[in-house]
């Protein structure tokens, strides 16, 4: 979890490869013939898609990897609750890297998701 620009994806996808998990990323329902396009009408629906990908995939015995913003702890615990329901461990990493984002966040927003995100217990703090 992390802002934009913060190195979420990177590393997501740096672990997956190492411990053979799924990526899977909300901002991946906004990608339209190779292009990045938010719709913040369909953020809601986004989430809620990606939350129902990740117990599917969790469910087959998968291993998940979630790689969004997060910034809340309602947020968080929509995908803790997920896998602690199937009796699935958790780790929570939060990158905290200042890359430049990819999807052309502005940097007043970037900043917000900063400001709004809370800490979680037990969580590793990543890209300091």
């Amino acid at each position: 979890r992390g802002a934009s620009g913060s190195g979420k994806s990177t590393f997501a996808r740096k672990l997956a490869s190492e411990i053979g998990a799924c990526v899977f990323e909300s901002d991946e329902f906004f990608i339209v013939n190779g292009e990045y396009r938010s719709d913040p009408a369909k953020l809601g629906w986004a989430h809620k898609s990606n939350q129902r990908r990740t117990q599917k995939a969790l469910e087959e015995g998968k291993t998940v990897v979630v790689a969004n913003t997060l910034t809340t702890l309602r947020e968080i615990r929509d995908y803790t609750s997920i896998a602690e329901s199937l009796g699935v461990p958790v780790k929570v990493y939060r990158s905290e890297g200042r890359f430049q984002n990819v999807h052309g966040v502005p940097s007043e927003k970037v900043q917000a998701m900063r400001d709004r995100m809370v800490d979680y217990p037990g969580e590793t703090i990543i890209n300091r």
